[in-house]
């Protein structure tokens, strides 16, 4: 019976072990889901080891293989014949449906060449794509642009143009252009900002500067559509040289589109050669180049190297460099038609777009009719001012003088008076002005081939006379001063030359050198222009002619130094011909507020108070705004003597340099010790206080005249005025001028009666007080306003009758720039800043 039992208890428990044996593998032995899941325990799931189990031995002899439904999106890529990237598409299909979605990027996988599909790159973009388990048009627009249909975004309406010009000097340029992109969102754009380097010169002559790249930002601010729109300034270059400008816009799939333009040349200078009444010419010779000149031989070393004259850099750099240091024209050396020389002029230098800025004339070398019989001559002069009248003399950039084209003819006093007669025949039949190189070291009286020229000029006042090399200037002096009086008996202009030494050893022999010297050399302008007449026109001999070594042009020797010793000269002798055309100037327009009225009681306390470095900012805003149509700007301030004070006045010199102006400071006294008369007297506190503000004022770089208020009730004696003036030092008085407000100005009357050599100022805002008081001194400086405007149209049309009023307006000033909000109580504005700065001088040109 036990044994039974026994039996059937066994047979059970091997039923049961069978059962459970093929339940529990079952349970294990379902095949591993796809990379990246774990096995686990369907009841509790928490992974299950295999070697824990067991009933190990059971389950490798018995093998159960459950299965699950196939992932749609693996089976449709394994047919499309993906099989080796299939397991990446799993987070796909999990639902058991082809998405539309999904099939196109399957088939969009299969367009692919294999070794692309197989890639790094591809495989973790498709890994971020399908991570969320979806695809959405976005990302197989991007799929699409990155891998099958690559489209780089199109640049559009791509545009340059100066934004800021200052005398033709361009100091900022805006660009803007439009991104598009078919598929994808536009992620970056990138400008590329490349100074050129010129293969074969030096690049000693251009200035150093650095490619810059810049990120740019659209004009929304943000990324993230097809479409972009930018603008962007770009300022902070140095000109001398053309720039490559090059956009590179990238979309979200990494496709780049890149447009390249290229400025033109960009100047390093402003053009201040038409901003004053003189007219410096300067030799220019175009005869250089490959084999030709160089080989010659000569002195110094061009900062170009050996040019090319036909060279478009070369041109630009040498209009730049001359207009940017005063010289107005190149008299240019001219061999006849159909030459080296008048190819060049004719098809290079006035084809190059800096010529506009630039007048030229015609140097006619005589040495062409050399060895010729007079019958000769006059055949080849009757060829060639008739080729020069068909060619140049239209030419709106010819320099002209008294209406008339002008050509100088080199070495005239070296020619027979037969040539010279046939020259003056063409002169008449053409009507050009003729201008002869007689002048030198012989007797003016014996210079009888005057009478063919409208005006006479020296080429190069160079001998090899010991005696007159040893004091050149002085006995340059003399010489010219007899040909001046000389000439204006007869009638006849003289325009005088300057030259920077001379040392014509590498081409020849026999000369004895003048040693070139920058100081020597700004001596001989000053006297040229001393010495002109009857208008102020000077030569410079030269700016290229480097046989002889007279070039001005820069050296690696010299620099720039005889060019800025020429805009030095000219500048400081232009200022003092032309008057002055001057802005009266007290606070800055960024900090015009009554706060200064109410807790000082005159706004021009502000130069005593504030401290100017904390407004340079808006001074510069202001003074580049003025420098456009001033040469002057009129401080008032008060006597003070505190180092804040003396700081502030050094700001504003400062910046005013920068800016090319001048200072005119109109000193009111004030009372800070004693009575603002006593400043007459000397020896009084107020009398050392106004002489000691003087004196620093002087040493300012930027100051041109020191103005001090006189005008009381009961006190208009002008000898008052001219005592103080003759009290003070001899380095003050020719700083010195005086101011009288419109109530004073009968003190004129007496001024007149001893003319005085120091600048009088008169503020006169009626018309009738205008002609009654102006024009009656020399050096007299009529400041006037027009109160009122609300706009710089209205403002033209008030100020424009006063200022046709004034009688000889070589002085002119006017009351001011901006004073609106300032507490004042006037209204005398000549600045809008929403509409700017108006140009009144129209109205003096045109009155």
């Amino acid at each position: 019976m036990r044994r039974s039992i026994l039996m059937y208890l066994s047979a059970l428990l091997a039923v049961l072990a069978i059962i459970f044996l093929f339940t529990y593998r079952g349970r294990v032995e379902t095949p591993a889901p796809t990379s990246g899941m774990k096995t686990t325990s369907a009841e509790s799931g928490v992974p299950v080891s295999s070697t824990a189990s067991p009933f190990t031995a059971a389950r490798e002899s018995v093998t159960l293989q459950a299965t699950s439904p196939p992932n749609p999106v693996v089976e449709y890529a394994r047919e499309r014949g993906l099989k080796d990237i299939s397991e990446h598409l799993n987070p796909l299909g999990r639902d058991g449906r082809l998405d539309p979605e999904d099939k196109r990027l399957v088939d969009l996988m299969a367009s692919l060449p294999s070794h692309e599909i197989s890639s790094r790159e591809f495989i973790e973009t498709l890994d971020s794509v399908v991570a969320d388990g979806k695809v959405t048009e976005d990302e197989l627009s991007l799929l699409d642009d990155r891998y099958v249909n690559p489209e780089p975004p199109k640049i559009e309406e791509l545009n340059l143009t100066p934004s800021r010009v200052v005398n033709g000097k361009v100091y900022e340029l805006r660009l803007s252009f439009k991104a598009e992109d078919s598929e994808t969102p536009i992620v970056s754009a990138i400008l590329k900002w490349i100074p050129l380097k010129y293969g074969g010169m030096p690049s000693r002559a251009f200035p150093h500067e650095d490619a810059r790249i810049l990120h740019l930002t659209p004009v929304d601010g943000k990324y993230g559509n097809l479409r972009e729109e930018f603008s962007i300034a770009i300022s902070n270059f140095k000109g001398g040289r053309e720039y490559e400008v090059r956009i590179e816009v990238t979309d979200e799939a990494g496709n780049r589109q890149v447009e390249t333009i290229k400025t033109p040349y960009i100047r390093q200078y402003e053009d201040i050669a038409g901003q004053d009444s003189l007219l410096v010419g300067a030799y220019y010779y175009p005869w250089y180049g490959e084999e030709r000149h160089w080989e010659e031989g000569y002195k110094g070393t061009p900062l170009l190297g050996e040019y090319d004259s036909r060279s478009p850099v070369v041109i630009s750099r040498h209009i730049d460099w001359a207009t940017g240091h005063g010289i107005d024209f190149f008299m240019v050396s001219w061999w006849g038609p159909r030459s080296y020389e008048d190819e060049t002029l004719k098809s290079y230098l006035l084809k190059n777009p800096l010529a506009g800025s630039m007048r030229f004339a015609i140097l006619y070398e005589t040495g062409r009719l050399k060895g010729l019989s007079f019958a000769e001559a006059k055949k080849v002069l009757e060829e060639d001012f008739d080729y020069l009248n068909r060619t140049y003399f239209s030419d709106p950039r010819y320099l002209r003088i008294r209406g008339k084209p002008v050509v100088e003819i080199y070495l005239a006093r070296a020619l027979p008076k037969s040539v010279l007669e046939a020259i003056y025949g063409y002169r008449m039949k053409y009507g050009f002005y003729l201008l002869g190189d007689l002048v030198y070291w012989q007797n003016p009286s014996e210079a009888s081939k005057v009478r063919y020229f409208d005006g006479v000029t020296s080429y190069n006042m160079h001998t090899s006379v010991p005696g007159i090399l040893n004091d050149f200037e002085g006995r340059l002096r003399e010489k010219y001063g007899e040909w001046l009086r000389y000439l204006r008996a007869l009638g006849v202009d003289f325009i005088p030359s300057a030259i920077p030494g001379f040392d014509d050893r590498a081409v020849r022999s026999g000369n004895l050198p003048l040693p070139r010297s920058v100081e020597r050399f700004k001596e001989q302008l000053m006297m040229a222009l001393d010495y002109s007449w009857p208008r102020k026109i000077i030569m410079i001999t030269s700016f290229n002619e480097w046989h002889e070594y007279t070039s001005i042009e820069p050296s690696v020797e010299y620099g720039m130094k005889y060019l800025e010793a020429v805009r030095e000269v000219v500048g400081e002798y232009s200022k003092e011909q032309r008057g002055a055309r001057g802005i009266v100037y007290i606070l800055p327009s960024g900090a015009c507020t009554s706060t200064w009225t109410r807790r000082y009681g005159d706004r021009i306390y502000f130069y005593v108070h504030a401290n100017l470095s904390d407004y340079r900012d808006a001074i510069e805003e202001d003074f580049s705004v003025i420098s456009e149509y001033y040469d002057t700007v009129i401080v008032i301030i008060p006597a003070d003597d505190t180092q804040l004070f003396h700081h502030n006045l050094k700001v504003v010199s400062d910046i005013a340099g920068r800016y090319s102006l001048r200072i005119l400071w109109g000193i009111f006294p004030k009372w800070k010790y004693g009575a603002e008369e006593s400043y007459l007297r000397q020896g009084t506190p107020m009398n050392r206080l106004v002489v000691d503000l003087m004196e620093y004022l002087s040493s300012l770089d930027s100051t041109w005249r020191i103005a001090v208020w006189y005008g009381w009730k009961d006190r208009l004696d002008y000898r008052e005025i001219i005592r103080f003036y003759n009290s003070l030092p001899v380095d003050l008085k020719g700083k010195y001028a005086v101011w009288l407000d419109e109530e004073y100005a009968p003190v004129v009357d007496g001024l007149a009666t001893v003319g005085p050599t120091f600048l009088v100022v008169t503020e006169l805002y009626s018309e009738e007080e205008i002609v009654r008081y102006s024009g009656r001194l020399d050096q007299q400086m009529v400041v006037t306003g027009y109160e009122g405007a609300s706009n710089a149209k209205d403002w033209l049309n008030g100020i424009c009758p006063k200022l046709r009023s004034i009688r000889k307006p070589a002085f002119v000033g006017i009351w001011m720039f901006y004073d609106e909000g300032d507490g004042s109580g006037e209204s005398y504005g000549a600045y809008f800043p929403r509409q700017g700065l108006a140009d009144p001088w129209y109205c003096v040109k045109s009155g």
